[in-house]
């Protein structure tokens, strides 16, 4: 009887250390399981922040295409302000010049002389 009763003993032992060990493992499983899930919820953030801040970028730093059509743009712009100004240059000449040739007309017309 009392061998029966060890052999009892040692197999509720055995099942307690078998549970025990089952218990500890599931907890761990848990453990790494909830790490897991903790990285993940991290990583996405951590892209979603990159992503914010490369569309921030984009905006206050423009990519090389964009500076080269801003280049351009104000390279015509340039362009068009300088003929604009040209033309009213050249107006103004022709105006003087047309002044003069008016000046010594009506000077000649009238026996005046504009030079001693």
């Amino acid at each position: 009887m009392a061998d029966a009763d060890a052999r009892v003993k040692g197999f509720f032992f055995h099942c307690f250390v078998s549970m025990s060990a089952y218990h500890k493992q599931r907890l761990e499983e848990e453990k790494k399981a909830s790490l897991e899930r903790r990285r993940n919820r991290l990583r996405a953030m951590l892209q979603e922040e990159q992503e914010r801040l490369e569309a921030e970028l984009r905006e206050v730093v423009p990519d090389r295409s964009t500076l080269a059509s801003q280049l351009v743009q104000k390279t015509e712009e340039l362009r068009a302000v300088r003929e604009e100004r040209r033309k009213k240059v050249g107006c103004v000449l022709l105006l003087i010049v047309l002044f003069n040739e008016a000046l010594l007309s009506v000077c000649n017309i009238h026996g005046f002389s504009l030079y001693p």
